[in-house]
């Protein structure tokens, strides 16, 4: 019971920030990320990956095997949210640089959660368990708000399939990875 608390926290922490930065990811023309000025997109992002960063401490905290599978998961998340946020500030007026500069800039709050965790977890006892919660939460929250409606927008057998196709690997390098690591 106290867990699934934790998941909602997560899931509801999320959509707070999304709400009060007005910070979505979205993949198509003129939306709320393009009309809000660009502070605020970097400071979503930060947030992010301060997020990020509890999430991979909290998992490594618990143990090495599990912190590693996380990180993976977490850096191949962030691949494509970098490049859409690159491409979001570049559209805001910033040049090449300028909107690298930022993206490193933010990407360091991971850092700053890992750190974080890592003195809190010498004050607060057992701390890892629900913050691992807390950010599974945000993970399903980023799911089903960014990447659910993805999948839904094009309806083409091939597109579908390559979708499937995609969930199945991940599916497959997930288990693999708990074989090897014994997570």
């Amino acid at each position: 019971g106290r867990m699934l608390t934790y998941v909602f926290a997560g899931l509801l922490v999320f959509y707070v920030v999304e709400q009060l930065l007005l910070v979505s990811h979205c993949h198509e023309g003129i939306c709320d990320v393009h009309k809000a000025r660009r502070s605020m997109v970097i400071i979503g992002d930060t947030v992010h990956n301060f997020l990020d960063g509890i999430a991979i401490a909290a998992a490594l905290l618990i143990s090495v095997p599990l912190g590693l599978v996380t990180a993976v998961a977490v850096f191949l998340h962030e691949i494509p949210q970098e490049v859409g946020d690159f491409g979001v500030l570049q559209q805001m007026g910033m040049t090449r640089k300028q909107a690298l500069r930022w993206n490193l800039v933010s990407a360091l709050a991971a850092i700053l959660g890992g750190v974080l965790v890592y003195l809190l977890a010498g004050a607060v006892e057992s701390i890892e368990v629900p913050l691992i919660a807390l950010a599974g939460g945000g993970f399903i929250y980023i799911a089903t708000v960014d990447l659910l409606p993805e999948v839904h927008r094009e309806l083409r057998r091939g597109h579908i399939f390559s979708h499937m196709l995609a969930f199945g690997l991940g599916v497959v390098v997930l288990w693999v990875l708990n074989l090897t690591l014994q997570v």
